[in-house]
């Protein structure tokens, strides 16, 4: 009967141990997630930026009104997106 109780208790421990293994893992990669999805936020919000301002800076001086045109809906539609998937 005694071995029976410590096999039980030694069966609890792996149990419990295999647990906080899986939820430390669960932290740790809820954690990368999170700081992917910062990480992306920041290139996004650089690259469309980026983009909307040579995209005016091409448009108002009249250099190539067509590129400058392009680069600010493509600035847009990529600050919209990156914004609503993203946040």
């Amino acid at each position: 009967m005694l071995s029976l109780i410590v096999e039980i208790s030694m069966e609890e421990k792996f149990r419990e141990l295999i647990l906080k293994i899986l939820e430390a893992i669960e932290r740790n990669i809820l954690w990368l997630m999170n700081t992917v999805k910062v990480v992306a936020l920041h290139i996004a919000r650089g690259s469309y930026f980026t983009m909307m301002i040579l995209g005016i800076i091409l448009w108002a001086t009249g250099l190539n009104r067509y590129m400058g045109r392009r680069l600010m809906i493509g600035g847009s539609i990529i600050a919209l997106l990156s914004e609503i998937l993203l946040s």
